[in-house]
């Protein structure tokens, strides 16, 4: 939210990297205090953090990316494509102060009850590009202020042979009013840089999580652990969709015997509108001509808008063909996510120790053909020869494949 990215039309297929110097400083300043009173205890911190980056300034060229086109009075004043030479990925100087309150009250030995209360406000100073707005001005103050305000709550209790937990979690993330203004490329019928559409900060928005946990002993050395968590991002920016999560959890740690022990897991998630791009892909994927293998033919005339008569309703542009004609979501974000996870462990002594452990995730969302599974088997090691060293050696192999659709344009004269 802090870092500032350069992006040309070419990189969004191509890798572009440099390197770059990182001379970063963060400096704390943190109070404190805790009070005890009877069953309740109270505890108070202030933090203040300081941001400063002294790292070299990264420079791209934009006038190597593309041909000159178009009136240079125009061409020069609104396309980042001829601005010249401009920096990029540098991150802001920044303020930071937070106040955190917690309470805990302990009703019996088996319930308690904990909370706190943080109050955060992040103050963010810009730049304009090159000291000089070229790029890009600031309208009133260049200082950026951000707000974060959070509840938390804990629940701990035993009704018979069951533990059980329930936590919440509320907080709002309430930051800059700020607006940025591209050129309107949603409507063909209008020259986009004779119309402004403005996008709004993805920052703000309002978070409730919730959780519940239950934990049952099947046997000796054997226990059962259920639990649900419950998540709602609500985003300040309508364009942006609100996301739920719902996840279901359950485990087993059990000691087979005095040198043996087993842990296994599985989470299942059901989410609803993850972060996703609304008609990012799929040039004419649905209106165009299909000529199979899911290529799909669109001609001149299909942008050309009778009764207009302007210099743009004759040619086709990047702007007036390629953008109103995406016609697909876009997102690597899945809907449903399985997680299997488990671990075996051996102890032959008090100072040897070995485990075998694997981790398998399948993450999907078909909405947009997406699937992306994970496979991370490893083992480790742990010897200590005496009380003051011990060494630990461990191997993991991690394996990942992901397919996702994507859409790529041939333009033919």
């Amino acid at each position: 939210m802090e870092q500032s990215i350069t992006l040309s039309k070419c990189n969004a297929c191509h890798i572009e990297a440099e390197g770059k110097n990182i001379s970063e400083t963060t400096e704390d300043i943190t109070l404190g205090m805790t009070g005890k009173f009877g069953a309740l205890t109270v505890e108070y911190e202030y933090l203040n953090r300081k941001f400063d980056d002294s790292s070299s300034i990264e420079e791209y060229n934009y006038l190597n990316s593309g041909v000159w086109r178009g009136d240079p009075a125009v061409r020069d004043s609104e396309e980042l494509l001829y601005a010249g030479v401009n920096e990029y990925a540098g991150t802001p100087d920044s303020d930071k102060d937070s106040h955190q309150i917690k309470a805990r009250y302990d009703f019996s030995n088996y319930t308690t009850f904990s909370g706190s209360y943080i109050k955060a406000d992040i103050e963010s100073k810009k730049d304009n590009a090159l000291d000089d707005g070229t790029t890009y001005t600031f309208e009133g103050s260049d200082t950026l202020e951000s707000e974060y305000t959070g509840y938390t709550g804990r629940m701990n209790t035993r009704i018979g042979p069951v533990r059980l937990s329930a936590s919440a979690n509320v907080y709002e993330i309430d930051g800059p009013e700020y607006t940025l203004t591209f050129p309107d490329r949603d409507d063909i019928t209008v020259d986009p840089y004779e119309t402004t559409a403005e996008y709004h900060s993805a920052e703000s928005r309002e978070v409730t999580e919730l959780g519940l946990d239950a934990i049952y002993r099947l046997a000796m050395g054997t226990t059962l652990r259920l639990g649900y968590d419950y998540e709602k991002v609500e985003r300040d920016e309508e364009e942006l969709g609100v996301t739920t999560t719902n996840a279901f959890k359950a485990s087993v740690n059990s000691r087979l015997s005095r040198k043996l022990s087993f842990r296994g897991s599985y989470e299942y998630q059901d989410i609803d509108e993850p972060f996703f791009g609304e008609n990012a892909t799929g040039i004419a994927q649905v209106s165009g001509e299909s000529v199979g293998d899911g290529a799909m033919v669109v001609e001149k005339s299909d942008f050309a808008i009778v009764g207009v008569d302007n210099d743009f309703n004759d040619t086709v542009y990047y702007w007036n063909s390629v953008y109103p004609s995406r016609e697909l979501d876009a997102t690597n974000k899945p809907d449903q996510v399985n997680e299997l996870k488990g671990s075996v462990t051996w102890s032959p002594s008090v100072n040897t120790s070995a485990t075998l452990f694997t981790r398998y995730r399948i993450a999907e969302n078909d909405a947009v053909n997406y699937r992306q599974t994970t496979f991370v088997p490893g083992a480790s090691v742990y010897y200590a020869p005496d009380g003051k060293m011990n060494m630990t050696m461990a191997y993991t192999f991690n394996r990942q494949e992901t397919e996702n659709q994507m859409c790529v344009g041939w333009y033919h004269g």
